[in-house]
């Protein structure tokens, strides 16, 4: 009878063992939240860190039953995910990370928050499987116990293109082994501790009957304005920027001993938070100014970063007499470096809840990047990170007494206007358009007047429009090796000349563009001269980019025009730019189709861009009007079409597929060619010949709609951005 009475008691004794080892906010086994935050610009941590939604006001969530997050989600975005896992047995494990672009994964030595320690880092771009790209990519070993649970974050930077993260894991069982297994549901358990917030914005009541129009800040901070605000308490949300042209220097005083200082600016900008400008330039100064309202009673710390030199003006009142400079930058800091001049950082103020501020910025660029941000920590965020003054909290200053000249073009953010200038009230207003359509109307730079398909050398700052290139390869010219390059093929030998560039020109990510640059060029594509080593301009982000003048070739004959990046302007991984022209000597294009020869074959036709293309290339037979690829896998084979071809498919690595449309070639969202497949798309118009049947003229095709045209893809392996 004791037996079993000891049998019982321990048995119970276990249970409350069990019992008192389950984490208070273990959830459901078997899925994760995913939470992603939309809408923030870069493609680094830091930039999901300092954004005033993360980590309490995500966008929503998606529950995932594995460490393996949606791909090709969005762009622009963060994520971040919690949990536990429970390890099977207890050994030694090593955990591996892929994704793209930034991505990290932390891991507590127990159940506890609290003792989380950073174990693997994406720094950029990995593909799927490629393991060994960055040394941070893989843990130490770790020594975990079966049934024990282990609190997890992981955490998710993505700016454009395709995107993905995933944690990878090798048990005791496998760890000598090759194979990286995905850490999957059965492993997995719900946080269900996660706090968020109701929306930014949301009407609340923030019970104080001194206040009007609360809103909810989406930090769980309800906040209205105080009834008796001075008058220069303008508009909340927003605030305004202004700023001097062509003043050379980078040192305020230049600025402030301008003629036009303070009150004859010559552009102003609206600011959503305490971060400008939007549209970056050279050769000017920037003043912004603010009225900051205090959420939460505590301490408050102010840092500002800038480029270049930049002070932040800080008065404990909502008037600007009583400001004095409070933090400032003597020449220049990254966006997110926070801690290159002692002087960044401010002392610590005890504000109170309710309290209005005045916030001012002066700032002086020279050349190169251009920035200016204000960040702070306060008593209500729930980390530790600097973050930028969210304009939730920022009223626009309404005694503002400088005024743009009137008749001075401006954008008023109607697309129903045009014409847009400012008035004697210094506010930028535009005509209305007739029955809505503004096209051809006007000055205003949002309905240009020229035809759409006309020549102009204004480039835009979308990804879309700009190639880039993350993985490099073997070279065409032997002794450049394993490089980023783009090699351009004219089809025949030409007379080259001048040429026109417009580097990466992506708003936030300009640093990706072509640095040091060499150029060579060929007749075979065997036998390269170099023309030249060459450092280009970096891209100023604005829509409306106008390049610069490249290198002139001075009448050089080439058939092959090879362009390979030395470096890039941030170091990072991936290398691109916008767009190239060339400028021929040759002035005449025989008709499309038309019988000419070609070295070694025995006919072939001129295409569209004047080529003498051998009819052994793949040709169009135009079996079909229109094509859809969205099998999966894609197979071996030649797929033609009179007009267009889309595909969201996937090829494998052992296919090689041929794309051929007489007009277009799309590859959308999903659509994947797999490492050590071949994929070749190119545009050629059905051209009949004199026996009536379809020969074809080649084109190129612009692959990602990019200037740089690409004419064939082997692949180590391609996505969205790629």
């Amino acid at each position: 009878m004791k037996k079993y009475i000891y049998l019982i008691i321990l048995s119970l004794f276990f249970v409350q063992y069990l019992a008192a080892q389950t984490p208070a906010c273990r959830g459901q086994q078997g899925l994760i939240k995913w939470y992603y935050y939309e809408n923030i610009t870069g493609s680094k941590l830091s930039s999901l860190y300092s954004a005033h939604s993360f980590p309490l006001s995500p966008n929503g969530f998606v529950e995932l039953a594995s460490l393996q997050s949606p791909s090709n989600y969005n762009d622009n975005f963060g994520s971040i995910a919690r949990g536990y896992i429970q390890a099977p047995i207890t050994g030694k494990y090593v955990i591996n990370m892929t994704g793209n672009q930034e991505c990290a994964f932390f891991l507590s030595t127990n159940s506890s928050t609290n003792d989380t320690v950073e174990v693997a880092r994406v720094l950029d771009f990995t593909s799927s499987t490629e393991h060994t790209k960055y040394a941070s990519q893989t843990s130490d070993t770790i020594q975990l116990v079966a049934g024990q649970y282990y609190y997890f974050e992981w955490h998710h930077k993505e700016s454009t293109g395709s995107d993905f993260s995933r944690v990878h894991w090798k048990t005791p069982n496998t760890i000598q082994g090759m194979t990286w297994e995905i850490i999957s549901n059965i492993y997995l358990f719900d946080y269900t501790c996660a706090t968020t917030c109701p929306i930014k914005g949301t009407p609340c009541d923030d019970s104080n009957a001194n206040t009007v129009n609360d809103l909810e800040d989406g930090l769980c901070n309800c906040l209205g304005t105080p009834a008796n605000a001075n008058t220069c308490v303008g508009e909340r949300g927003s605030m305004k920027a202004f700023y001097w042209d062509d003043i050379p220097g980078n040192n305020i005083y230049s600025l402030q001993s301008n003629a036009d200082y303070p009150l004859k600016p010559d552009r102003t900008e609206t600011l959503g938070r305490f971060k400008g400008p939007i549209m970056r330039s050279d050769s000017f100064g920037s003043r912004a100014r603010a009225i900051l309202i205090v959420p939460v009673t505590g301490a408050y710390t102010f840092n500002i970063t800038g480029d270049d030199q930049t002070w932040l003006y800080f008065s404990s009142t909502s008037t600007f007499e009583t400001a004095t400079v409070i933090a400032e930058i003597p020449a220049w800091t990254n966006e997110t470096e926070h801690t290159k001049y002692i002087g960044q950082t401010s002392a610590t103020f005890q504000l109170q809840a309710g309290q209005l501020c005045y916030l001012e910025i002066n700032h002086k660029e020279g050349i190169g990047g251009d920035h200016f941000a204000v960040h702070w920590k306060t008593p209500f965020y729930s980390n530790t990170n600097w973050k930028i003054i969210d304009g939730i909290y920022l009223y626009d200053y309404a005694c503002e007494i400088a005024c743009i000249p009137q008749g001075t073009p401006c954008d008023d953010g109607n697309a129903l206007t045009y014409n847009d200038v400012y008035d004697s009230n210094c506010s930028c207003a535009g005509t209305s358009c007739p029955s809505g359509d503004c096209t051809g109307l006007g000055s205003d730079p949002s309905f240009p007047s020229y035809d759409q398909c006309a020549p102009t050398d204004k480039h835009s700052n979308t990804p879309e429009d700009s190639w880039l290139s993350c993985f490099p390869s073997p070279n065409p010219n032997t002794v450049r090796g394993t490089t980023h390059w783009i090699q351009y093929d004219f089809g025949s030998t030409v007379s080259l000349s001048q040429t026109k560039i417009w580097n990466y020109n992506v708003n936030d990510d300009l640093g990706r563009g072509f640095k040091d640059v060499v150029i060579d060029y060929s007749e075979d594509g065997v036998n390269w001269t170099q023309l030249g080593n060459f450092s280009w301009a970096q891209a100023n982000g604005l829509d409306g980019y106008t390049g610069f003048d490249g290198p002139d070739f001075g009448g050089i004959n080439a058939r092959y025009v090879l362009i390979t990046a030395l470096s890039n302007w941030d170091n990072s991984n991936c290398m691109g730019f916008s767009q190239i022209e060339f400028t021929t000597t040759d002035s005449t294009c025989p008709q499309a189709g038309e019988i000419c020869s070609a070295q070694g074959e025995a006919l072939a036709v001129y295409d569209i861009n004047c080529q003498c293309v051998p009819l052994s290339n793949p040709f169009n037979d135009c079996a079909a009007s229109e094509i859809n690829l969205s099998s999966n896998p894609i197979a071996t084979g030649n797929y033609s079409a009179v007009t267009s071809i889309t595909s969201t498919g996937t090829i494998p690595s052992t296919a090689t597929v041929n794309m051929v449309a007489g007009e277009s070639i799309t590859l959308l969202q999903g659509f994947k060619a797999t490492a050590g497949s071949t994929f070749t798309a190119k545009i050629i118009p059905c051209v009949p010949t004199n026996n009536g049947e379809n020969d074809a003229t080649l084109a190129t095709l612009d692959d990602t709609k990019a200037s740089p045209l690409l004419t064939e893809i082997r692949t180590t392996e391609i996505g969205n951005n790629t």
